[in-house]
């Protein structure tokens, strides 16, 4: 079996980017998040400027973990 690591590195990113937006109180999630987490139009789906870079940051620590179990 092969795994798609960008794949499972950027679904643990966002689930982790969506308990981490959770554990946060009214006024610490206003303060991160001033313009939520997620921007809806027409054609897409994608995250804020600043929910995106939680999720580059957890992104990258998932795949250097992932990297590091190669054989």
């Amino acid at each position: 079996m092969n795994i798609n690591e960008i794949e499972l590195a950027s679904n643990l990113a966002s689930q982790k980017l969506y308990q981490f937006t959770e554990s946060l109180s009214q006024s610490e999630y206003k303060f991160e998040f001033p313009n939520g987490v997620k921007i809806e139009t027409e054609t897409e789906i994608k995250y804020t400027e600043e929910a995106q870079d939680f999720f580059n940051t957890f992104y990258d620590d998932y795949l250097t973990e992932i990297e590091k179990t190669k054989i």
